[in-house]
């Protein structure tokens, strides 16, 4: 017999929602407010996923206070709706989310996103109401993805072994193993495209559509 789980935790980024048209809207206001070279979408997508002041030394060679800077201009721009608030839902994720809500689940999200993005990316789009429990980075914390995996674990009362945490990168995989938890990955984000990347990762499931993704969670309420 399968195993059964009760609860539900999501990594934001390339999971739920493709935040890839915010942050190109955001680094591209910021590129021309700062006089910088503008990158192809190549170099773009490489954005997502490192801390943004190794992506501005990586792809510029700003350093210091030059590296702050930009990064202080790039959260003003991205914070906004046209930042942040511009991540739709993957099809067919938020109906999805809704089916499990309504079958008595417990969802959360696990996010290294900077609370004030998360806040604008699900409350644009109506979502918050979704979540029993929302974790993200909070500056200079040096929480890991394990820890806030268990810490909306503990929010929603619930242990690592009735859980399951579905994510898009070998990060998210990492931080579930070391939280005790099971994992599923997707394949429509910023890092897995396909079973070849996960031969390091442990999981239940490879989930390369959104179908194939709620036939696994469904059958394993």
């Amino acid at each position: 017999m399968s195993k059964r789980y009760s609860y539900f935790v999501f990594d934001l980024d390339g999971t739920l929602m493709d935040t890839y048209p915010g942050v190109v809207v955001s680094f591209t206001k910021a590129e021309q407010e700062l006089g910088l070279r503008h990158l192809s979408d190549q170099e773009l997508r490489t954005v997502i996923g490192p801390a943004l002041e190794d992506s501005f030394y990586r792809l510029y060679g700003l350093e210091g206070e030059d590296n702050q800077h930009a990064l202080d201009v790039f959260n003003r721009l991205y914070a906004s709706m046209e930042g942040a608030g511009n991540s739709p839902f993957y099809p067919g994720m938020e109906e999805m989310l809704k089916g499990l809500k309504a079958k008595g689940c417990k969802l959360s999200v696990a996010t290294m996103k900077p609370w004030l993005f998360t806040r604008i990316c699900l409350e644009a789009k109506g979502a918050s109401e979704l979540f029993d429990s929302v974790a993200c980075y909070q500056d200079n914390s040096g929480v890991s993805k394990a820890q806030l995996i268990l810490q909306t674990l503990e929010e929603m009362g619930g242990s690592p072994e009735e859980a399951v945490m579905v994510g898009d990168t070998a990060s998210d995989g990492r931080g579930a193993a070391e939280a005790g938890l099971d994992f599923v990955a997707v394949t429509w984000g910023f890092g897995f495209r396909g079973k070849e990347d996960l031969t390091d990762v442990a999981h239940v499931c490879c989930a390369n559509t959104m179908e194939e993704l709620q036939s696994f969670l469904e059958s394993s309420i």
